[in-house]
């Protein structure tokens, strides 16, 4: 059966620091640990090297961008503090309206999304695969930094926002062509707002603040905007080929990921709070199969919430990895 993505309970309200903005990154602040990066770098050596002669898998969350200026869900700074709510699928596919709006608030933040750049937490886990001590990254991010960055063995557990797909017919064209050529041509009072190509001013100005998601927080009238029917079928819904929450992860791509982890000598957890289901079943699944676990990651989880046996390191994501790869190297 298939696992939807569902939303926690907001927790209180934070107000996120929005100034000095980028054209291409938001000022986005990542939550930080308690400063012992050496130390938590032993600790995550002697896990790995703990795991014994099996290969390690990763699963990685959006604490593993916010070093790349994306933000992320959950953390004080994260756009569940702001009030967000992010596009639930049956919305989408059900209300026109709803599709504007989405697509509208996508061409404000598609650009700085797709800008950005990997952080040296995603290059120390490619210098890990070539080291030979990780196998496979499981991401639930939708920003292709890993790809980026150069990793080869990559399963994006909620889709890849570089894509975009049509839910009759099943063809899909890149995210930059059906903004540039299909999106920006039936708008051209929107376009005209960008400082370039793709870069919109709300965005660079800080009038409109990018999403987790690769959209942007952009409030206005959107019955004006205009949405392309699938270019193949002439018909079909077009959508970012990403798991929309309350949507579902697709069952063969469920299947690899828990035919991964159950593989494993070892599972790390870096930068996720394990909130959406399926990532918490795998580590569920991995602790009652007494496959050792641990977790970097600033901010609770819902492992720890459940009191699993896992190593829990509260650090950001990047120092630490990149310590321990070279910890690994000696």
């Amino acid at each position: 059966m298939a696992v939807p993505r569902t939303l926690p309970a907001r927790g209180k309200s934070v107000s996120a620091r929005l100034t000095n903005v980028q054209p291409s990154l938001l000022d986005f602040i990542p939550p930080t640990g308690f400063g012992k990066v050496a130390h938590a770098s032993r600790k995550l050596r002697e896990f790995f090297l703990g795991c014994g002669d099996k290969e390690v898998v990763v699963i990685t969350g959006a604490g593993l961008s916010t070093e790349s200026g994306i933000p992320d869900y959950r953390s004080k700074n994260g756009s569940f503090s702001t009030g967000h709510k992010p596009m639930q699928h049956g919305e989408f596919v059900s209300s026109e309206a709803k599709r504007k709006r989405y697509w509208a608030r996508s061409m404000a933040g598609w650009k700085p999304f797709a800008d950005a750049q990997p952080n040296v937490g995603h290059d120390s886990l490619v210098k890990m695969e070539r080291q030979g001590v990780v196998s496979a990254i499981i991401t639930q991010n939708v920003d292709t930094l890993h790809q980026k960055a150069g990793s080869r063995r990559v399963i994006d557990l909620h889709g890849r926002n570089d894509i975009v797909e049509c839910l009759s017919c099943k063809s899909s064209v890149p995210m930059s062509t059906f903004q540039e050529e299909m999106l920006a041509p039936l708008n051209p009072t929107w376009a005209t707002s960008a400082a370039g190509p793709g870069e919109n001013l709300n965005l660079a100005r800080g009038r409109a603040t990018l999403r987790p998601d690769g959209d942007a927080a952009l409030e206005r009238d959107f019955s004006d905007f205009n949405v392309p029917a699938c270019p193949r079928c002439k018909v079909g819904i077009l959508k970012p080929a990403v798991v929309f929450f309350g949507d579902s992860v697709p069952e063969p791509r469920k299947q690899e990921v828990q035919g991964l982890v159950s593989a494993a000598s070892g599972i790390l957890v870096a930068g996720s709070s394990l909130w959406t289901p399926l990532p918490f079943r795998l580590i569920d699944a991995a602790v009652k199969a007494s496959v050792p676990v641990a977790i970097l990651n600033v901010g609770p989880t819902r492992a720890c919430s459940r009191e699993l046996p896992v190593l829990k390191i509260e650090e950001q994501c990047g120092a630490v990895l990149e310590q321990t790869a070279s910890l690994l190297s000696e």
